[in-house]
């Protein structure tokens, strides 16, 4: 590796070029976007194979040797571009393109450029820098586009990245490289030097030589990489994802750099670059291969499958069209790089001597022009004259055009007036009248006016029709629910009465417990007084059976009150099927409304709150289904409660009666005796609990019987409500006359007056 001299030859000239030719090379630079299209013309894959049939055909018919065609790549072993990569490809052409033999020339920069001043190879296989070179000097001409393969994915494009080790602190942006150590791969390397030193020159600096304080060249992208990571140099410069392959290996650390001049990152590539990206390597062919064979190679290259031994070999997804290379052109225009590097020498007399036949090409052609154009003038001057005569023809036939539009307009301004007056009436609600129809715009305007006209009478009149329909239905709801209301307000009522009911019940059965208690107190001293203890049983008979008594009635109310649950759910089953009906009127409301277009918004909204109010009618319903429910399941409870204490009265009265005729027996079953006594209390005590359970649920079903009572009387005074915007609605609608028969008779029978509670 050695520092670059400043008298150091970047490229290698050639002598046999003109300098005078050589400054032409940039108008050949304006027209390099056009050279896809001028030198390779679309490729129909049918003439293309026509033309390799007939080949076939020929080599049949009359056997020859194949042609050998040579291939000149770029390669550089030290960065393993070896000949191995590329020799599949020639091989794949070989079996692609019938009738031909591809062979490799490979060479280095200096190689590949005396290959191509003297037209050795009819292919090349290059970097874009020497690609711009070859084809302002040598006419070579790209047909394909390399796809370079990099971390499983392809790219057609790529660019070069300037890094320094990643503790450098001193080194943050380009301006901080100035008379730093810097490492390129080789002057001639596009990634590799010629991309970081345009960056360079766009940020203003522009005397390179004089910029950093040495400058060399690794000869290859990992020295470069290797010298920046030990410190030999301070900064250098490689082509994109050559430190990703690097890492990829396990040989550098991607975090162990530090990227100046970063540009943005996007799916489209990934990788961290600090330059413009440019197009790939080129697939290019030579001035004097034909268009045929062109079109041949460039299909092969097109067509060339991603899993070939050729793209494998070569680390690509294959070729893909021939890219716009014109900013390679501009970056070589910038740094004065070959072909561009004599730009600007052109001399007066250079001018003269080599442009002689273009200067009289041009004086011919002037002269040419300068009689073409007396020629056109006496033709202009005949042809002028032409044009007046027709002029004045058309004038007079326009201002005939104009007359005749003024009349018609006249006559339609008079139609248009005319069509008003008759129709001013139907703005004010005048659905009867109708517009003459006549010819012409206006006819067509009126023939729609009238349908307009007859449609809204018809909305009106079915407006009118269902608002009478809701009236008459809402009006019969309306005694339903009231009947409702009185019902839920007597049940209430009744629910109330059992309340008091079953309260006195709960302290009947209060007083039975404690008179257990005292027969038990009783019963300890029954040894002691026999005639007492025999007194006291009578009175115990005496209590149990009125006991089981008041059980037997307790039972029997119990049922009732069981009863009248079951009516409770039967009125609200009639609940919520007229809430049914309801929701269902509502609906066909908001249908017959939505008919009646603007006129029945109004009505929609009504609608709308009506079957909102059947909903909740039907929620609360559901709700007090559920409560009688539970009630009835308890009741049901009760019930076999209070038969089961019935039995266990009359088994008590069996065990009194049987104590007393053994009454003999008492002082040595007294301790029995004071025994089953305890049960009978305990019983007793289950039996106030129960009854106290039975209150809690009867005062339950009382605040639901009237808080249904309360939403009867709600839904009622909404269904007032819903009748008085009813009838505004039909006052609304009566304001449209439709005809004089049908208005006073859908006025005198559907209108409704609001209902009264």
């Amino acid at each position: 590796m050695q520092p670059i001299s400043n008298n150091h030859a970047r490229q290698l000239k050639n002598p046999s070029v003109k300098p005078i030719w050589k400054s032409s090379i940039i108008l050949l630079s304006l027209g390099s976007l056009l050279l896809p299209t001028i030198n390779l013309p679309l490729i129909n894959s049918q003439t293309l194979s026509g033309r390799v049939l007939a080949q076939q055909e020929a080599t049949t018919t009359q056997p020859q040797a194949k042609k050998v065609l040579k291939v000149g790549v770029l390669t550089l072993a030290k960065e393993g571009l070896s000949a191995e990569q590329w020799q599949p490809t020639m091989d794949y052409l070989t079996k692609a393109v019938p009738g031909h033999t591809f062979e490799m020339v490979t060479g280095d920069f200096g190689e590949m450029t005396a290959i191509a001043q003297n037209d050795e190879v009819d292919f090349y296989i290059t970097n874009p820098g020497m690609y711009i070179d070859f084809e302002a000097n040598y006419g070579v001409n790209r047909i394909a586009t390399f796809k370079n393969l990099r971390l499983g994915k392809a790219y057609t494009q790529f660019g070069a990245v300037i890094i320094t080790k990643a503790d450098r602190a001193d080194i943050n942006e380009l301006e901080d490289l100035k008379q730093k150590k810097f490492m390129a791969v080789a002057p001639d390397a596009f990634g590799g030097w010629q991309m970081a030193e345009g960056v360079l020159f766009d940020a203003g600096f522009k005397k390179i030589n004089k910029f950093f304080s040495e400058l060399s060249f690794g000869g290859t992208h990992e020295n470069v990489i290797k010298a920046v990571l030990s410190g030999e140099v301070d900064a250098g410069t490689v082509r994109t994802d050559a430190i990703e392959r690097l890492a990829q290996k396990g040989e550098v650390r991607i975090e162990d750099f530090k990227v100046i001049n970063q540009q943005e990152t996007t799916p489209e590539f990934p990788f961290v670059h600090s330059t413009p990206l440019y197009p790939e390597w080129a697939f290019a062919s030579s001035k004097k291969m034909p268009l045929e064979l062109k079109e041949a190679v460039a299909k092969a290259l097109l067509d060339m499958p991603k899993n070939s031994a050729a793209a494998k070999a070569a680390k690509s997804d294959g070729w893909t069209v021939p890219l716009n290379y014109q900013p390679v052109n501009e970056l070589f225009i910038d740094l004065k790089l070959p072909p561009y590097d004599e730009v600007g020498q052109l001399t007066l007399e250079d001018l003269i001597l080599n442009y002689m036949w273009l200067w009289l090409s041009l004086l011919g052609l002037i002269f040419g022009l300068a009689g073409y154009a007396f020629y056109s003038q006496r033709e202009s001057i005949k042809q002028q004259k032409a044009n007046q005569i027709s002029l004045n023809e058309l004038n007079k036939s326009l201002e005939q055009s104009a007359t005749e539009q003024r009349k018609q307009r006249e006559e339609l301004e008079q139609a248009v007036v005319s069509l008003m007056e008759a129709l001013e009436p139907a703005a004010e609600g005048d659905l009867t009248v109708r517009a003459q129809l006549v010819e012409g715009d206006v006819g067509i305007i009126a023939d729609l006016f009238n349908a307009i006209v007859e449609n809204l009478r018809a909305i009106a009149l079915q407006v009118k029709d269902s608002a009478g329909q809701v009236g008459s239905s809402l009006r019969q709801n309306e005694g339903s629910v009231r009947e409702i209301a009185q019902q839920a307000v007597a049940e209430a009522e009744q629910i109330q009465a059992t309340l008091a009911s079953v309260e006195q019940m709960s302290n009947s059965i209060q007083e039975v417990a404690a008179n257990a208690e005292k027969t038990a107190n009783i019963s300890n001293d029954a040894f002691i007084s026999a005639k007492e203890g025999n007194t006291v049983m009578d009175q115990t008979v005496t209590s149990i059976q009125g006991l089981r008594s008041t059980i037997g009635d307790t039972a029997k109310k119990i049922k009732r009150l069981g009863e009248s649950a079951q009516q409770i759910s039967q009125v609200v089953a009639l609940i919520d099927e007229i809430a049914l009906k309801t929701n269902l009127l509502a609906i066909n409301a908001s249908v017959e409304a939505a008919r009646a277009g603007e006129l029945g918004q109004g009505f929609t909204a009504v609608a709308e709150q009506v079957g909102a109010l059947a909903e909740q009618s039907a929620k609360a319903t559901q709700e007090i289904a559920q409560l009688i429910t539970g009630i009835q399941q308890e009741t049901q409870e009760v019930v076999a409660a209070m038969e089961t204490g019935t039995t266990q009265v009359v088994d008590s009265t069996r065990l009194v009666e049987a104590t007393k005729s053994s009454l003999g027996a008492v002082l040595t079953k007294s301790q029995e005796i004071d025994r089953l006594m305890k049960l009978i209390s305990e019983a007793t005590i289950s039996q106030a609990q129960t009854s106290q359970a039975v209150t809690e649920i009867m005062m339950l079903n009382s605040r639901t019987s009237q808080q249904r009572s309360t939403s009867s009387s709600q839904v009622a005074q909404e269904m007032q409500t819903t009748a008085t915007i009813l009838a505004q609605l039909q006052e609304s609608v009566a304001q449209f006359k439709v005809s004089d028969a049908e208005a006073d008779e859908i006025d005198n029978s559907t209108i409704i007056a609001p209902a009264t509670a």
